[in-house]
């Protein structure tokens, strides 16, 4: 009830999760990106010359079909992509691939592991003692995933034909409380901007954004609170992340490859390319400007 109570006073975070429960479908994809647009900026879209960072990937959402990004938001086929263009090494060890809820072999699983659905962005299974996991309300919780497409949440259209399944993968652990540190890099154009740096994410999760040269900046969302008590090292594997992210980037525009690192190795995690599905909020609008100076449009042979 709480939850439903704070979506009725924030109408742009209500109308996504009605539409993620196929409640508005009827709406087209343009007109539906309007609404939410109106709701959470205030503002009127502009699509005839985007400026902003967000407004940037609304357009690419709507005219950018590349049909190589289908594969690669598709968590299971995006693993063969990987090994081919940089090397099986970054994968995380796959556990199994199953077509059905009822496919999952609970018993046989390892004590920890990793799941989620391969169409679908948000939801995961993390599952440090399998002793202590609620199977059934697991198994209710993926029935639901795999029944609806995150397409409909914020009409990311690469999402919406994805064949659901369920992949199990293991669970990465360097030791931390606060769980592993999430690294997101922000390519433009096949080159790195920008670091977003997760931590704390089972303790007290904080974002941070640094730059090429690993400063701190002062950028941040107003949906994910910002820390300038610390900085994080910038990692051992710095080098080694942005030639991979700039190699796995260089087919668009604009994307984040998401990575770990574990006990001195690099595993590539996902990636996205219209972060936050082109609504986040910057606490200073004028970094949704500079990042959107970053993205060259030119470039793309639209499908308007």
């Amino acid at each position: 009830m709480n939850k439903l109570l704070r979506y009725l006073h924030e109408p742009g975070k209500l109308i996504p999760m009605l539409g993620y429960r196929k409640l508005l479908c009827w709406i087209p994809d343009k007109k539906f990106i309007e609404i939410i647009w109106n709701l959470r900026k205030k503002s009127k879209l502009n699509l005839d010359f985007p400026i902003t960072y967000c407004e940037k990937l609304q357009w690419l959402k709507l005219y950018d079909h590349n049909i190589l990004y289908k594969s690669l938001v598709d968590k299971a086929a995006v693993r063969e992509y990987i090994k081919e263009v940089i090397g099986d090494k970054y994968l995380i060890p796959l556990i199994g691939i199953y077509d059905k809820v009822e496919d999952i072999p609970w018993s046989k699983l390892p004590k920890k592991f990793v799941m989620k659905c391969t169409h679908d962005s948000g939801y995961v299974i993390i599952c440090n003692d399998k002793s202590k996991l609620d199977i059934n309300k697991k198994k209710k919780e993926l029935k639901f995933r795999m029944n609806h497409s995150i397409y409909w949440y914020g009409r990311e259209w690469q999402y919406k034909d994805i064949k659901p399944k369920i992949i199990i993968e293991e669970l990465m652990d360097d030791g931390n409380e606060g769980g592993l540190i999430d690294y997101k890099v922000f390519c433009f154009n096949g080159k790195v901007k920008l670091f977003q740096v997760h931590t704390g994410r089972f303790t007290k999760h904080y974002q941070q954004f640094y730059d090429i040269n690993w400063n701190l900046t002062n950028i941040s969302h107003v949906d994910l609170p910002t820390t300038h008590e610390y900085t994080v090292p910038k990692p051992e594997c710095y080098e080694e992340m942005i030639e991979l992210s700039e190699k796995l980037s260089n087919i668009t525009p604009h994307a984040r490859i998401d990575w770990y690192y574990v006990k001195g190795q690099l595993y590539f995690s996902e990636y996205t390319f219209h972060d936050g599905s082109g609504f986040v909020i910057f606490e200073n609008s004028e970094d949704d400007y500079k990042l959107g100076e970053w993205i060259d449009l030119s470039t793309i042979i639209s499908t308007k």
